[in-house]
């Protein structure tokens, strides 16, 4: 509602991941939001979501990140790091029109985001999660968490003894945290 009442817009739609699925491919943006945008957050399938106005360069208003049913002005990163939402992207109209916004000066640039943990993972598992570990291991990144995923990931733990021997080679809660990095 805060996001929605800085550029004039009525409700589109019950919730902002709904919001965002609404609105035409051709206005929604990724890479850094110019001043004045509406920025949106979490997953195109499921959760409520969370949409924030854009201040420009990176930063964000943003209700309850800091403090419960307050607005604060944040980096767009620390929505990602506290609530583990990934960054969906940035729109420049509504269903009420056209958003008042400086259109960006230099082309859209890819803003890294670490996924939320899906839940203990291993041998077969595919998707961004993994990429996210693969990139914290320092090996090729292709999704897949294959013989040499597994077997890096129980080097890993094995070097670091608090992660040793919940479920070796297989990725949980505190490995993932300890591990995945932006992708």
């Amino acid at each position: 509602m805060f996001s929605r009442s800085c550029v004039g817009a009525a409700a589109w739609a019950p919730s902002a991941r709904e919001a965002f699925n609404a609105i035409p491919a051709q206005h929604r943006h990724t890479g850094v939001p110019p001043q004045g945008a509406l920025v949106y957050f979490g997953s195109a399938t499921v959760g409520t979501g969370h949409a924030t106005f854009s201040d420009g360069n990176g930063y964000v208003y943003s209700t309850d990140i800091l403090r419960p049913g307050r607005v604060d002005r944040v980096k767009l990163d620390l929505i990602v790091k506290n609530w583990g939402l990934p960054y969906r992207g940035w729109i420049d109209w509504t269903p009420s029109g056209a958003i008042n916004i400086a259109k960006p000066a230099t082309p859209p640039v890819h803003v890294p985001t670490i996924p939320p943990f899906p839940g203990m993972f291993g041998l077969g598992a595919k998707g961004d999660h993994v990429k996210a570990i693969q990139k914290g291991l320092g090996i090729t990144v292709d999704g897949v968490f294959g013989p040499i995923t597994k077997k890096k990931v129980q080097s890993y733990q094995k070097a670091r003894p608090w992660l040793w021997p919940w479920t070796p080679g297989t990725v949980g809660p505190v490995s993932y945290k300890s591990l995945a990095r932006p992708i």
